[in-house]
């Protein structure tokens, strides 16, 4: 069954039967093989369907199943003679269903790709089924992208991101493309405040915590005075991060105070001379 678009009215022949309808109305009828045809004037097929059509001069001849839906990853604004007038959705569009006339975009923080699993942050540039997340480490600030791009060191970003964020203060990323910044270890400090990409070993003498910008504290066998460490003074104990005032008297040795730089032998009654510091009861010489 074939039908003929002629001007203000479309002759459709059925089982030999010559149907006639006026322009604004439309037609539908069994035809032959048992499928419907239903077709309105004005149009070879509504935007989103393509119809299996022929051009002849200024009418078209369709067949019986005329119209057919574009594809996924396809549209069509208006009619199409053949699913390859479908157009592909744009870069960073995309459309998951069929019989479209427009592609949607995806956001900042996603990507398009023709592949549901893809996990690498780059999909396809046209012709997009699907609307996917960028991966953590990974970042896309435009709202119509089919690619998401690594964050650069000293930045992380977790999963969906439209930005990357600058790591904390003692935290850092070496490499691109992180999804989260690791502190740096004790005896290292983070060579920025934030956005930390690197972490440097401390000074001779000096010391820090785990996930430190500073190397604030003394090694042991040393202790620190205002800034500067200094070597423990004889029959002292200056363990890992001491301070003057916390310095460890040996037993049988007392120091006249938290600050005195000395520290002296008990000669007349050593047991009097218990050690210690000024945090611990009789860290200094008693009666």
């Amino acid at each position: 069954a074939n039908a003929i678009y002629i001007s203000g009215f479309v002759m459709l022949n059925i089982s030999n039967t010559l149907v006639n309808y006026t322009e604004g109305e439309g037609v539908s009828a069994q035809v032959d093989d048992g499928s419907m045809f239903t077709h309105n004037y004005g149009s070879k097929c509504p935007a989103g369907y393509y119809g299996e059509c022929i051009k002849i001069a200024s009418f078209w001849s369709c067949g019986s199943s005329a119209c057919h839906p574009c594809p996924p990853g396809k549209y069509s604004k208006a009619s199409a003679g053949a699913e390859s007038e479908c157009s592909s959705c744009p870069i960073g569009t995309y459309s998951n269903e069929s019989g479209t006339k427009s592609c949607s975009g995806c956001g900042a923080g996603h990507y398009v790709s023709s592949d549901v699993n893809d996990i690498d942050g780059h999909g396809v540039i046209s012709g997009a089924t699907f609307c996917l997340a960028c991966p953590a480490g990974k970042y896309q600030a435009d709202e119509l992208s089919y690619y998401c791009a690594d964050c650069a060191t000293g930045k992380s970003a977790s999963e969906g991101s439209a930005n990357c964020t600058a790591c904390d203060a003692g935290k850092i990323t070496a490499s691109s493309g992180t999804s989260e910044c690791s502190p740096c270890k004790a005896g290292t400090r983070a060579n920025k405040l934030n956005g930390a990409d690197d972490c440097v070993k401390c000074e001779t003498l000096y010391h820090s915590h785990v996930g430190s910008v500073n190397c604030s504290i003394c090694v042991g066998g040393y202790y620190m005075e205002g800034s500067d460490c200094y070597e423990c003074p004889k029959n002292g104990r200056c363990p890992l991060n001491t301070r003057k005032e916390n310095i460890i008297v040996e037993s049988g040795y007392w120091r006249a105070g938290p600050f005195a730089d000395q520290i002296l032998e008990c000669t007349s009654n050593p047991r009097a001379c218990l050690g210690g510091n000024s945090t611990l009861e009789g860290g200094y010489c008693r009666a």
